[in-house]
């Protein structure tokens, strides 16, 4: 066993181990699903960041940065940074007060309807699986050069200790080893950035060479031409702020705070420490190049940095952080995966009496259940790099489509159970098709799919819900939310009657 191999085998352990501690402050089913509402600012910063930062962007991003430029791939977080403060200080805090516990839920409340409810769920369900078994695969190939076993048992053992952990403990497991992957993520990135600097020339020596030797080091669009840099830049931006506001395992992070203040200090925490991370690492490694030998790949630059330029120990534990950061996302969704089959569907329309104990038992069975569709699907050999394209095309591109529907159940009254039904409807049709049709050249490959959704979910939001009568219960319920916390609460669970 190297030193690589021990190191993630001991983080591996660690993971597992909070998720037992965890378990034994489990304290019913509210605690299971949003740690009983009382998680403080640190936490929630852990966990945001740790799901934000995920092996995309060690070896996709590092890559990207390393072979055109840094400045396009710093700029996808711009709008991470503004969508988290928009969610800290408004739009969370009225989600906060709504005291439930999953994106379908709020939509069921503000938009009563079979349909929201039924699509919401779907929606929710399908994006989660087919996104995780995406994730579990790059989790696959990042363990497997960690550990050096094989891509399917890879797979295996790390998707038993992200089921360990939430079968255990929940949004509690969940959340706090998230925050230890955060904490090892951002330490070891930043451990990384002065070997880097010292072998491409040393502070600012670096910096100067390689703005005149590196083409696109200090272009806002790369290498890029200025067409593909504005739609990029576009795209890329887009995606942020759905990830941010619209992503079930991010926005289920609203739910858990303590209060609407501690939710605002996690999103503020988080956009005064994603800069650093973005600065301090990403933008580096557009000076790499004069610190790597000629002719590496953009894939291999992280990798050659961890394992050549710095000390053996911070090597392998930026190795073991990119199996983190993966492990992080996939913790999420699984998460929220589990929460949609239990609560939004077997709950609301299967058995919506269920007593506590057994609602428990159930959310369980239902993190086991996701697990072996996950593996199946993550280990199927037909599953190929195309069809993880396509898992997170539908994925985000779902979310791309509820975002109007969630943002104007709180800014607009007068938003109709008709508008948001349509809107995710023809939306969502729109956005997957748009993406095939980019993936088999059949349209334009400027035309980003997401973009598509969201501003087809929010015209035709709109249209529909001049032409149709708001429900007086999601007005309510719209009502209900902009009231003070304890009345919001109590007006809500009473049915915003």
């Amino acid at each position: 066993m190297n030193l690589v191999s021990g190191v993630a085998i001991a983080f591996l352990l660690i993971y597992l181990a909070v998720g037992m501690y965890a378990s034994r402050s489990l304290k019913g089913v509210s605690d299971f699903y949003v740690m009983d509402r009382n998680a403080p600012a640190f936490l929630i910063t852990g966990t945001l960041i740790a799901t934000n930062v995920s092996s995309v962007t060690f070896v996709g991003f590092t890559g990207g940065a390393f072979s055109s430029g840094p400045l396009p791939f710093v700029t996808f977080f711009g709008m991470t940074i503004v969508a988290s403060l928009f969610v800290g200080f408004y739009l969370g805090r009225y989600l906060w007060r709504s005291g439930l516990w999953t994106v379908p839920d709020y939509l069921a409340k503000r938009y009563p309807s079979k349909g929201v409810q039924g699509l919401g769920a779907v929606i929710v369900l399908l994006s989660m699986v087919l996104y995780l078994i995406s994730i579990m695969q790059g989790v696959g190939i990042a363990a497997a050069a960690a550990l050096g076993w094989s891509e399917r048992t890879s797979v295996l053992v790390i998707l038993l200790i992200i089921a360990a952990f939430t079968f255990l403990g929940g949004m509690r497991g969940v959340v706090l080893t998230d925050t230890i992957m955060f904490i090892v993520v951002f330490l070891a990135a930043l451990t990384m950035v002065p070997y880097i600097v010292i072998e491409a020339g040393g502070w600012p020596t670096a910096f100067r060479d390689a703005a005149v030797e590196l083409p696109g080091f200090t272009d806002w669009g790369g290498d890029a031409s200025t067409f593909d840099a504005v739609w990029f830049l576009i795209e890329t931006n887009v995606l942020s702020l759905i990830l941010v506001v619209a992503s079930p395992q991010l926005l289920s992070r609203v739910y858990i705070a303590r209060d609407e203040r501690t939710l605002a200090r996690a999103m503020l925490y988080q956009a005064l420490l994603l800069p650093v991370f973005i600065f301090g690492f990403l933008y580096v490694f557009g000076v790499a190049p004069l610190a790597v030998p000629e002719g590496t790949s953009p894939a291999d630059a992280f990798p050659y940095v961890a394992t050549v330029l710095v000390p053996a120990l911070v090597g392998a534990i930026a190795l073991s952080g990119v199996v983190a950061a993966a492990m992080s996302t996939a913790s999420s969704l699984f998460q929220q995966g589990s929460a949609a089959l239990s609560r939004d569907i077997y709950q609301r329309f299967v058995n919506p009496d269920v007593s506590e104990q057994s609602f428990l038992r159930i959310s369980r069975v239902s993190v086991l259940v996701l697990g072996v569709v996950v593996y199946l699907g993550a280990a199927a050999p037909q599953v190929t790099s195309a069809s993880i394209v396509y898992g997170f095309l539908f994925a985000s591109a779902a979310w791309a489509v509820w975002l109007p529907a969630i943002v104007a159940g709180v800014m607009w009254r007068n938003a109709t159970t008709a508008g948001a039904l349509w809107s995710m409807s023809i939306g969502l049709v729109l956005a997957v098709g748009a993406g095939l049709g980019r993936n088999f050249e059949v349209s334009p490959a400027w035309i980003p799919p997401n973009f598509v959704g969201l501003v087809t979910a929010t015209i035709v939001l709109v249209v529909v819900s001049r032409l149709t009568a708001p429900s007086p219960v999601g007005q309510a319920m719209h009502d209900a939310m902009k009231l003070p916390t304890v009345d919001a609460q109590r007006r809500i669970a009473e049915g915003a009657s």
